[in-house]
């Protein structure tokens, strides 16, 4: 409770405060009192009657300590978080979440902050002055056990965010990479084959057409579409009542969900995949080997097929490097346009909200995904071509 000269505080103070007082701060004016409680809560009341002055906000966390500043009042959580309270247009408080001291500053548990000449004064229960490259180290340690730290919006772990996107990213991305190769591939190749045909300036155009149509245009433009034709989902993976439903309606929902995000992923990649696979059989095609099997009386088909194929696969397993993280990066755009609650959209709103953490840990984890994606090229390629194979053992 609160004490006012000599005497008990108010039940409205009580009201507005109703857990154990953990942190006071007079305003310079000495209008308002801000008060801080162990369970999170923050009340601003009048310095002499100790009335609520405004409707309270709560932090995650029990409020360590308080401090006034020109701006407004900032609030340290007993776990290092910093807040920024800022009057809402109700006429209460909005707490704003700033930076981790705990984690930035290696304070630890906050216990006091202070306002000196525009400084902030920062008392926490330990300090660590170590270097950057110690700090580096530290953090690599901390990635290493998935802890990218803790949300500024719901102050839960990064990687609970991550845990629960990473499914439907994964899923998108996966049948994405494989539509890709499916489909860009076979119209390379026979691209090639028919070179100058009408089949190959139809692939030519229909590859410049969907490269040039951005990622968000053209989803938009599906929505807005299909959403005004009706009779087919344009959001979400499933629909409200999906977990309702037997294994084979269910999974027919869910692949109609796909189509529209998938033909939007698969536009972009299928267009430079199928001109870099056009390319590298034509260069095939031209190679002696491919004269040589054709000198030997073989078919058409084997020669495409069994010869300049395996040929052509060596630079558009290279090129999987490439593909994965523009499909990453695309996958922004379409979670968002689509409403999946994947990795991209989960890192637009952590930007738009300025989530630092949760945007490192989706940033960090796109890299991962993107230097495995790099590896299995690697790997691929040598498993079809045996010059690597063989160069890597000579240099061995």
């Amino acid at each position: 409770g609160l004490v006012l000269r000599g005497g008990p505080g108010g039940e409205a103070a009580r009201g507005a405060l109703p857990g154990a007082v953990t942190a006071l701060a007079l305003e310079p004016g000495g209008g308002r009192l801000a008060v801080g409680s162990a369970d999170g809560g923050l009340a601003l009341l009048d310095a002499a009657t100790l009335a609520p002055a405004g409707e309270p906000a709560r932090l995650p966390a029990a409020v360590a300590a308080l401090a006034w500043t020109a701006d407004g009042l900032l609030c340290a959580a007993e776990d290092g978080g910093l807040w920024a309270v800022r009057p809402a247009a109700d006429g209460g408080a909005r707490a704003v979440p700033g930076t981790d001291l705990s984690r930035e500053a290696g304070l630890g548990r906050v216990f006091g902050l202070a306002i000196r000449g525009g400084e902030l004064w920062v008392a926490g229960e330990r300090w660590r002055g170590r270097s950057l490259p110690a700090r580096y180290l530290a953090w690599l340690g901390r990635v290493a056990r998935l802890d990218f730290g803790r949300s500024l919006r719901d102050h839960r772990p990064a990687w609970e965010h991550l845990r629960r996107a990473l499914p439907a990213t994964l899923l998108l991305q996966g049948i994405a990479v494989a539509l890709v190769y499916l489909l860009a591939v076979p119209a390379g190749v026979l691209a090639a084959a028919r070179r100058g045909g009408a089949a190959d300036r139809a692939l030519g155009g229909l590859a410049f057409l969907l490269q040039a149509v951005p990622d968000f245009w053209m989803a938009t433009g599906l929505v807005l579409l299909v959403g005004r034709l009706g009779g087919w989902p344009v959001s979400g993976l499933h629909a409200p009542d999906a977990r309702d439903l037997s294994y084979l309606p269910w999974l027919g929902d869910a692949l109609a969900h796909l189509v529209l995000p998938e033909v939007v992923l698969v536009a972009g990649g299928f267009a430079v995949l199928s001109r870099h696979a056009r390319a590298a059989t034509v260069e095939a095609l031209a190679a002696d080997f491919v004269r040589a099997a054709r000198a030997r009386g073989l078919g058409r088909a084997r020669v495409l097929w069994g010869h300049a194929l395996p040929h052509a696969l060596v630079t558009l397993f290279v090129l999987a490097g490439q593909v994965l993280p523009a499909l990453v990066a695309g996958s922004v755009v379409v979670e968002t346009v689509f409403d999946i609650d994947g990795m991209g959209r989960l890192a637009w709103r952590a930007i738009a909200a300025r989530d630092y953490p949760v945007v490192l840990a989706v940033l960090t984890l796109g890299a991962a995904l993107t230097v495995a994606g790099t590896l299995l090229a690697d790997v691929a390629v040598a498993a079809v071509d045996p010059r690597v194979r063989e160069g890597g053992r000579g240099v061995g």
